[in-house]
C-alpha cells in the first residue's frame, strides 16, 4: 500500500531525527526494532516532532510512546 503524504512527512522526520535512511523506518516499527532509536533520538524526535507540528508531549508520553504508529495516530495524522 502507497503512503499518504502525511505519512512520508512523518517518516521523513522520523528518519532525518535518527540519521538513517527514510526507506529503512516505517509506522510498524518499535523501539527495540531500530538501533538508531535511543534515549537521545527519542528525546531529539519529539522535539522535533513539537516543532513541525506544534503540539507538546508530556513526560508520561515519552514514556509511554515505543512504536511510531503510537505517535502517528497520537498526532492525528493517519
Amino acid at each position: 500500500m502507497a503512503r499518504s503524504e502525511n505519512e512520508e512527512a512523518f517518516l521523513r522526520l522520523v528518519a532525518e531525527s535518527f540519521g538513517v535512511d527514510q526507506n529503512l523506518i516505517a509506522l510498524e516499527q518499535t523501539r527495540d526494532q531500530l538501533d538508531a532509536w535511543d534515549s537521545l533520538n527519542h528525546i531529539m524526535l519529539f522535539m522535533a516532532l513539537e516543532r513541525e507540528y506544534g503540539v507538546k508531549f508530556s513526560t508520561e508520553d515519552l514514556e509511554e510512546y515505543d512504536s511510531l504508529g503510537q505517535i502517528y495516530t497520537r498526532l492525528n495524522l493517519g
